[in-house]
C-alpha cells in the first residue's frame, strides 16, 4: 500500500516513538479535543519529516457535523488554539482544516 500524509503529526509518527533531532512535539487534552504541536526547529527537522521550519498544530475533534450544537469544547479548542498563532498587531494565517475518513 502506498501511504501519503501531508500532516506533520502523522509524518512523525512514522517515524517512531523516539526523540527526532531538530523537532519538538506535545500532545494534551483540552476538554474535548486532543492537540498535538510539532514544531520543526531546524534543517535536521526539516530533512526528517519532509515539512519546512516552522509549528504543526493538529486538533483531533470528534465530528462536527453529526452534533454541531453540542458545546462540548471542541471549538473552543480550535479558537484557543488559533488565537496562540496569530501574530501580534496586523499580519497573515494560513489556517487548513481537513478531514477523510479514509486517511485521518
Amino acid at each position: 500500500m502506498n501511504f501519503r500524509t501531508d500532516l506533520a503529526v502523522e509524518r512523525r509518527e512514522t517515524l517512531g516513538a523516539g526523540e527526532i533531532e531538530g523537532i519538538t512535539s506535545s500532545e494534551r487534552v483540552y476538554k474535548n479535543a486532543k492537540i498535538t504541536e510539532i514544531e520543526v526547529l531546524d534543517e535536521r527537522g526539516s530533512a526528517a519529516i519532509s515539512k519546512p521550519k516552522g509549528k504543526y498544530v493538529t486538533i483531533d475533534v470528534p465530528s462536527f457535523s453529526s452534533n454541531a450544537e453540542i458545546l462540548d469544547g471542541r471549538q473552543e479548542a480550535v479558537t484557543e488554539e488559533i488565537k496562540k498563532l496569530l501574530p501580534e498587531g496586523e499580519g497573515l494565517v494560513f489556517i487548513a482544516g481537513l478531514g477523510n475518513n479514509d486517511i485521518t
